[in-house]
């Protein structure tokens, strides 16, 4: 992997929640194929949103006024499938 990528994979959102109380040299992250589809594009945060708006599949969130990290959003159970578990150090 190149040291561009490895930058990337320690900026992610998850890496940010991640927590353990047996503490590890290891961490997880499970990466997923996501159908998006027509996504709505936000920039504040909506943690009251049940859905996408009537025409859209999804939900773009996009860094700016609230969100730190771009993010999507998928509504139906069928939109995602687990694809890859990797495991890192960050040493």
């Amino acid at each position: 992997m190149a040291k561009n990528e490895v930058d990337r994979y320690e900026n992610y959102r998850a890496d940010d929640y991640q927590g353990n109380i047996y503490p590890q040299p290891y961490r997880a992250v499970i990466l997923a194929v996501v159908v998006v589809g027509l996504g709505e594009k936000l920039y504040r945060d909506s943690p009251e949103r049940k859905a996408p708006s009537e025409g859209y599949h999804s939900v773009l969130g996009e860094v700016g006024k609230d969100l730190n990290y771009d993010e999507v959003v998928v509504y139906r159970n069928d939109a995602i499938r687990p694809a890859w578990l990797v495991i890192y150090d960050l040493q």
